[in-house]
């Protein structure tokens, strides 16, 4: 067989527009972007299978969508295999913002402060 080896995907984003990200007092509020999404199956991390195979991603407030939907022929190492399918559709809900890496800093930099006060007590 082929071990540990399996199905992973690059995915990549193009044509990016929209009004970006919107922050009030400091939080990210909201995100409108719209973009162009290529996703290139490969197998074993290395081999690719066919061609992409393109859609959209959108995201909107703190919603977003990414469908892919394709049906194409595909060659491969193995031969043409005809009318391949892929979808790969997810939409979903932004629950939380991830601090941007000045405020990580920050934090880092405080808890360091707060360990060095405690061994020096």
């Amino acid at each position: 067989g082929f071990g540990n080896a399996g199905w992973d995907y690059v995915i990549t984003v193009t044509n990016i527009t929209g009004s970006g990200l919107t922050f009030e007092d400091g939080q990210l509020v909201s995100i409108d972007l719209n973009a162009d999404v290529s996703v290139l199956p490969r197998f074993g991390g290395s081999f690719a299978f066919g061609s992409s195979y393109d859609g959209t991603l959108s995201i909107s407030g703190n919603q977003f969508a990414f469908d892919v939907d394709v049906i194409q022929d595909v060659q491969t190492a193995f031969g043409l295999f005809t009318d391949t399918h892929l979808i790969f559709n997810r939409t979903g809900t932004i629950d939380a913002v991830i601090p941007e890496p000045t405020t990580m800093g920050l934090l880092i930099c405080g808890g360091l402060a707060l360990v060095r006060r405690r061994r020096a007590a």
